[in-house]
């Protein structure tokens, strides 16, 4: 038995699947990101497919038509992204656990099709919850593994800071929400309903 927990970035996909494990005799927890990270060949097919599709994945930032623009990359980013998937299915079918939960994502109807084909007795479940509630927990764990905005706005060089000081200004503070806007994008992708 296999349910694929599935969600956007802190919806709570990893603490609901631990939760049901915890709870329910006989389940195992799979983190996909941790599955992934353990791999070898995982991790190198995420790297390729990450690198090579992203940007098209993401689209234009303030694009007034980010879902279209995004959308007329799906067929590339099938291309980048399926291998991937098929391995990391073909690895799950290899645990030696009966019941297992596999918390990851998907974007892309294709994606449950392809699940599918490997587990086709098993469920999806999406978990949901607000835009505001995913957006301000994603800023939290940032908080809470050590990053100071403030100061990344005021000092860092890499892209994204330089970039958003360059849009909004030299300061984060009053700049809160225009951070949001930029992290939905970045880390939000365009989930076509499944």
């Amino acid at each position: 038995q296999l349910v694929y927990l599935t969600g956007d970035n802190a919806a709570g996909k990893t603490s609901l699947g631990q939760y049901i494990a915890d709870k329910h005799n006989g389940w195992t927890c799979v983190d996909g990101d941790e599955f992934i990270d353990n791999d070898p060949q995982l991790r190198e097919l995420l790297l390729f497919a990450s690198g090579s599709v992203i940007n098209l994945m993401r689209g234009t930032f303030g694009d007034e038509n980010l879902i279209e623009e995004v959308k007329t990359h799906d067929a590339e980013v099938r291309i980048a992204w399926e291998p991937m998937f098929r391995a990391i299915f073909e690895k799950l079918k290899q645990l030696k656990a009966s019941k297992i939960v596999f918390v990851y994502h998907i974007w892309r109807q294709w994606i449950a099709d392809v699940f599918r084909e490997y587990f086709p007795t098993s469920g999806i479940v999406e978990v949901q919850v607000t835009r505001s509630v995913l957006l301000d927990r994603f800023v939290d764990r940032e908080v809470k593994d050590g990053r100071d905005h403030e100061t990344l706005w005021r000092v860092d060089q890499g892209e994204r800071f330089a970039m958003l000081r360059r849009m909004y200004g030299p300061e984060y503070k009053g700049n809160e929400d225009n951070y949001k806007t930029f992290i939905e994008w970045r880390f939000y992708f365009y989930r076509e309903p499944f």
